[in-house]
């Protein structure tokens, strides 16, 4: 017994010795050491220690500086974000910080954002960022074909060009032009259109505006307009979306509300969106949004994407709708879902493909359960969809 207890002491102290080894024990080690691993390029031994030196209360401006660019080169951006967020705690006004941390937030697909350190960046940065002038940021298209397994409702397309301008470091303003075309056949709306055979026309307006009205916080606003043709019946469709978005380290939430009328019947649909980024970059990322609709009757979505890098430059998401909605809108609405018949259930998979210049290539493909309106019956349609854009 007495030497079991001894044993107990002997490793118990070699524990504490260890973990004294590693603990930093003055500013003067500190700063020795973590330049030390800084010189050497050891980033993931320089963040360990760093994180160790803090615990112990060595904190101060230089290793903040030496860990955020640490976590920058291993691709950590949402890791270098936290630590140059706090090198701003001991110099709101340090360049080098803002420097990276506007150009963490681009790497996380979040420039939007980013620009709000436009005021404390580089001129250089400025200038070659096009952060001093409005500026085309986005610009590209995208175009569908739907195939359907019933000969009552016939195949058809769906296309959009879209752009997004910023103006300044505050304000970013997107635009989107759409076209929508579809022939059926439905003999129970003969008596409304006069004829069982229809053609659906529909053209959307689209705009959206980001304001950042904080370096992690950003007022959503979008109104969309649809020009739907029915046969011989004419809809004016309106929808305007008011939000709220808060980015976080590995987490982004989003709170939004939407309005309108669809086929001249008020709608009302509120979302919550998170998306997650477990690897603190766009190697690994996922999205779930909430939502709750109602038009003549309340339903309640669930919307699950998944997204993985695959290969250099090379991306594959997953994407699942559940709950059956009709006069639906995603994506703070740019995309509504208008049919006279309703979705059960949405699922698909897109491959992105990021060329030179900025340039996206993408393709995928969607799976639709529908239910035929005035019927108990369900068909399937299927989706084929590609488009390019570009990014500043």
């Amino acid at each position: 017994m007495r030497i079991l207890t001894i044993l107990c002491l002997v490793i118990c102290l070699m524990k504490t010795a260890s973990v004294h080894a590693q603990a930093p024990t003055d500013f003067q080690e500190t700063e020795r050491r973590s330049f030390d691993f800084y010189l050497k390029g050891s980033w993931k031994e320089l963040l360990n220690f760093g994180r160790s030196a803090v615990t112990n209360g060595h904190d101060y401006l230089n290793l903040r500086l030496r860990m955020g660019y640490a976590a920058f080169m291993t691709g950590h951006y949402t890791e270098a974000i936290r630590q140059y967020e706090s090198a701003l705690g001991f110099d709101s006004y340090n360049t080098t910080a803002h420097e990276f941390l506007y150009f963490s937030r681009k790497y996380l697909g979040q420039s939007d954002i980013g620009a709000f350190y436009a005021p404390f960046l580089s001129a250089a940065t400025i200038t070659a960022e096009g952060l001093d002038r409005p500026v085309l940021t986005e610009a590209g298209g995208e175009f569908s074909r739907k195939l359907t397994d019933v000969l009552d409702r016939g195949d058809h397309s769906y296309g959009q060009v879209t752009g997004t301008i910023r103006f300044g470091p505050r304000i970013h303003m997107q635009q989107m032009i759409s076209g929508f075309g579809q022939p059926i056949n439905e003999p129970l709306l003969a008596t409304a259109t006069g004829s069982t055979s229809i053609r659906v026309n529909q053209t959307g307006l689209y705009n959206k505006i980001r304001i950042n009205i904080a370096r992690n916080r950003q007022v959503v606003g979008a109104i969309h307009y649809l020009s739907t043709s029915f046969g011989p019946l004419q809809y004016q469709n309106l929808l305007a979306m008011a939000g709220f978005k808060w980015y976080g380290y590995q987490v982004n939430i989003q709170a939004d509300a939407m309005f309108g009328r669809m086929t001249d019947t008020a709608m009302q649909q509120a979302n919550v969106t998170l998306q997650y980024l477990p690897k603190g970059n766009m190697d690994l990322y996922g999205i779930t949004v909430l939502s709750v609709h109602h038009r003549t009757k309340t339903g309640v979505n669930l919307r699950q994407v998944l997204g993985a890098k695959i290969l250099d430059n090379t991306w594959l998401e997953g994407h699942a709708t559940i709950g059956s909605f009709r006069n639906f809108a995603e994506n703070d609405g740019l995309y509504i879902y208008n049919s006279i018949d309703e979705d059960r259930v949405k699922t698909g998979l897109t491959a992105y493909r990021l060329m030179k210049g900025g340039l996206l290539l993408q393709v995928g493909y969607t799976l639709e359960q529908r239910s035929r309106f005035g019927r108990n019956e369900t068909y399937l349609q299927h989706s084929i969809t590609g488009g390019i854009s570009w990014r500043k």
